[in-house]
């Protein structure tokens, strides 16, 4: 599905063709309408490719007054709104700087009031900080984007304001926007777009190469952030099988027997984009359905956004089917194997993986109990070694995984362990929540 989360109509009848116009399969587009145009909301409000934002023009020299509030509040409250736009100062214009900053308040507490996004867009050296600062001051709690433009570079608080940053071909033309466009946790970036059809391919295509992914990976995180800011009322159904580049995740279960602090499994479930929550557990022959042609993968690894493990029978039934059909497995395991069934079920594994992965995490079990909360308590860190010793002797590459960046964390340390059990060692990066 092509999701744009941003098109403003500049051309004079542009709004009566689209409302006209059949629905574009496969499309979503948030389309910003001018609140002087809301005769025409609820004909672009029913359509199931499109979400209706309400475009505030600038007032003028008049202060935001109590008509044009109310004229908002009629529109929110009688149509399917998803967002205002654009909410922001122009440092450049001739309307008083109080004037704007009132008008800024007001749109933020009505916006909050409807638990509505922002897109907010400024203008003029300065201009965001003074977002910012207003944004503080009003102590308002406001999801939204920040539509690129050459004024933002300058503001400190970006980075801390939670809002989402959205970009298009041009904006990527500029050197620095290519770097934020870079840098920007994954969950930060959207999409927008001038063009209502989503004729967005060199934008995908530029912006993978940038981010070093491919194409269908930039667009489904794009998708997913838009859907998530914005609640589009687009259905999210269990993902048994998920693709990331060129290898196939299976998403065995959410239940876990730790509880990590730096885990987004419980209240953000989301992978490169995929949804990974399931309301029901897979089956082996749904696994194997939802897989299709082994061969189409790089490698084929078994995971879910919980441990795989506790799914024991259904690893095995997959493992060997994928391995009958010549394709290269891994395992994801946080090493528990044997606590959950009690005994050493190793050797059940044996044949079926070319590579076990372990996140050891920590250098210690004092640290592990910390930060991990294993529900098998203090004897789980030992027991990760244990398999891991027990794993190398039926599987030829063994890894453990500890994460770089968590100041407790001796990598150092955890090379010597790596080394002593005979494992490689990788690096993960560690994210605070």
């Amino acid at each position: 599905m092509k999701i744009n989360t941003n098109y403003t109509p500049t051309n004079e009848g542009d709004l009566e063709k689209i409302s006209k116009s059949k629905s574009i399969e496969k499309n979503y587009t948030l389309i910003n309408v001018n609140l002087n145009d809301k005769e025409v909301i609820p004909a672009l409000s029913g359509r199931e490719d499109i979400a209706v934002g309400l475009k505030i023009p600038f007032i003028g020299p008049q202060e935001f007054d109590d008509s044009i509030e109310s004229s908002l509040r009629e529109v929110v409250g009688n149509n399917k709104i998803y967002s205002l736009c654009f909410v922001g100062l122009d440092l450049t214009s001739k309307v008083q700087e109080n004037i704007q900053i009132k008008t800024v308040k007001k749109l933020l507490s009505i916006a909050n009031e409807f638990d509505l996004p922002v897109i907010v867009s400024c203008v003029g050296a300065g201009s965001y900080s003074k977002f910012f600062g207003i944004l503080k001051e009003t102590n308002l709690k406001i999801k939204g984007e920040i539509v690129y433009n050459k004024y933002f570079r300058e503001c400190d608080e970006l980075n801390d304001s939670g809002l989402l940053i959205s970009f298009d071909l041009d904006s990527l033309n500029n050197s620095l926007v290519r770097e934020i466009f870079t840098k920007s946790r994954q969950k930060r970036i959207l999409l927008h777009s001038k063009d209502y059809n989503l004729k967005n391919e060199e934008f995908f295509i530029e912006g993978a190469k940038l981010r070093k992914i491919s194409k269908e990976d930039l667009r489904r995180i794009l998708n997913f952030n838009a859907i998530k800011l914005f609640n589009f009322p687009i259905p999210l159904k269990d993902k048994y099988v998920y693709i990331i580049r060129n290898k196939a995740y299976i998403n065995l279960t959410n239940r876990c027997t730790n509880n990590c602090q730096f885990c987004p499994r419980i209240y953000d479930p989301v992978v490169k984009g995929h949804y990974l929550k399931i309301k029901e557990e897979p089956t082996s022959d749904q696994i194997i359905n939802q897989l299709g042609n082994i061969n189409d993968y790089e490698e084929i690894v078994f995971c879910g956004y919980g441990e795989p493990t506790i799914k024991m029978n259904v690893i095995q039934e997959v493992a060997e089917y994928v391995k009958e059909k010549q394709g290269k497995t891994r395992l994801n395991t946080n090493g528990q194997l044997n606590l959950i069934k009690g005994e050493n079920t190793v050797p059940k594994l044996g044949g079926l993986f070319d590579c076990i992965s372990i996140s050891l995490n920590f250098h210690n079990k004092e640290l592990y109990q910390k930060y991990c909360k294993p529900s098998f308590g203090v004897k789980a860190f030992d027991s990760i070694l244990d398999f891991a010793k027990e794993s190398k002797k039926i599987c030829p590459k063994v890894v453990l995984s500890v994460l770089e960046g968590c100041p407790e964390v001796d990598i150092d340390k955890c090379r010597e362990i790596a080394e002593e059990l005979g494992c490689e060692l990788r690096l993960r990066t560690y994210y605070q929540q």
